[in-house]
């Protein structure tokens, strides 16, 4: 059993992303020459703390930036979690502080990687002789010596580019992120792999947002996973009403009369996920960037943005340029981070008139550009809307790009407005498949 010293053995100073222990005078800063084991989470630190190591902890699973000053000329040992994007990260963060660090190091926690026996320090901690075999892993940690400049660029050999790639295939599949509808997520290859951007395009009142809050709901509810939502458009106000209305079957001109019952539905939706952040108010780019760094830092795995024509670049530049600046930074930053970001994009209304209605890189509005640069674009279409004589349920998904996999293919999905939730059942109207 873990055993700490005291109570208030390890009472913390939090600086909006980083724990650092409090001694009797104060903030307990690192000292050049000391050695510092970086953690994610403040239990984790406090863990280390028991050990009789001197912690710090992260609130997410990478180093800001911003705080890597704080190390200069110290002893660094990185003990991330033993989850491959907690491990991916580290590398991040040890290239940060390869120019301010005495020295860096990266520890394997001894746990299987992505395994069922847990994944951080406390974990490790529970198993037989546990203490020795965390000692040992900061012991044996490896010294880092390949240097990773702040702006993405890194820069390795293709002989280490392929080994780190064969190392990444013997721990399993490459961790990707379902989107909730089974046979979107099959021909995606199993989902969309971390470090990539998403375009999701539709017409005006086509379902972008309710799209985009089911895939929140299962990435945060079924994966486990922290979602940003960025919203330009819709207030908080009208995402909660949506959310309820995909929680609850109860109709929305009796909820005033059923709230207990919508409560009850509510809990039962949220019970046991991921925190889903909300994000209103932003429409200038470095805003809309800002949010997304803090996002990444913060610990969330996917970034969602709607959408992605409201965002004001603050320049005279014509829209088609601002489009570009926008696709650009939402790439960089998505392989950054390692993270997910998904873009909606509205589409022109010319392609209504087009016969089958089957959208195209081209009709994202001043941002095919979006397109060309996202590693995966999703089309949107509810047939319905265009024309009556459809099946007013009946909708599509259009696989357009797919960096790593299948693309140019049609799948049909059942909308229920009601419930804001898109299903796989299918209509003889409009067969799925390749287009």
């Amino acid at each position: 059993m873990l055993r700490f010293r005291s109570q208030a053995a390890y009472r913390t100073l939090y600086l909006g992303g980083l724990f650092f222990p409090l001694g009797d005078l104060g903030p307990r800063f690192p000292v050049p020459g000391e050695m510092i084991i970086i953690c994610e989470g403040v239990k984790d630190a406090a863990a280390y703390h028991s050990l009789g190591y001197y912690a710090s902890g992260l609130n997410s699973d990478q180093l800001a930036q911003k705080f890597v000053p704080l190390f200069q000329d110290s002893h660094v040992v990185l003990m991330p979690d033993r989850t491959s994007d907690a491990e991916y990260k580290a590398r991040t963060s040890a290239g940060r502080l390869a120019s301010v660090a005495a020295s860096v190091k990266i520890g394997t926690l001894p746990l299987p990687l992505d395994g069922n026996l847990g994944d951080d320090v406390r974990d490790a901690l529970k198993q037989n002789e546990g203490e020795q075999l965390v000692r040992a892993a900061i012991e044996n940690a490896k010294a880092w010596n390949e240097p990773v400049i702040d702006s993405g660029v890194r820069r390795i050999t293709m002989q280490q580019a392929v080994t780190e790639r064969l190392d990444e295939y013997q721990r399993g599949p490459i961790p990707r992120v379902e989107l909730g509808i089974e046979k979107l997520d099959a021909t995606l290859g199993g989902g969309v792999p971390y470090g990539s951007l998403v375009v999701v395009g539709a017409l005006s009142s086509h379902g972008k947002t309710a799209f985009s809050l089911q895939i929140t709901h299962h990435i945060t509810g079924g994966q486990s996973l922290p979602v940003t939502f960025i919203s330009l458009e819709m207030g908080v106000g009208e995402l909660a009403d949506r959310t309820l209305s995909y929680a609850s079957d109860s109709p929305k001109e009796h909820w005033h009369k059923l709230l207990p019952r919508l409560d009850r539905d509510a809990s039962e939706h949220f019970q046991g996920a991921a925190p889903c952040t909300l994000i209103e108010g932003v429409s200038e780019l470095d805003d809309v960037k800002r949010e997304i760094t803090l996002a990444f830092d913060g610990g969330s795995k996917v970034v969602i943005i709607d959408y992605a024509q409201l965002i004001d670049a603050g320049s005279r530049d014509d829209t088609n340029a601002i489009m570009r600046r926008v696709s650009a930074e939402f790439k960089r930053l998505a392989k950054q981070h390692h993270g997910i970001i998904v873009c909606l994009a509205q589409l022109n209304r010319r392609v209504e008139e087009r016969k089958p209605l089957v959208p195209r890189l081209t009709d994202i509005e001043y941002g095919s550009k979006l397109g060309h640069d996202a590693d995966v674009v999703l089309f949107l279409v509810w047939p319905h809307r265009v024309d009556q004589s459809f099946p007013a349920n009946e909708y599509q998904v259009f696989i357009e790009k797919n960096r790593n996999g299948r693309s140019k293919v049609g799948l049909n999905c059942h909308f229920n407005p009601p419930r804001q939730r898109i299903t796989e059942e299918e209509f003889a109207h409009a067969p799925s498949g390749d287009y």
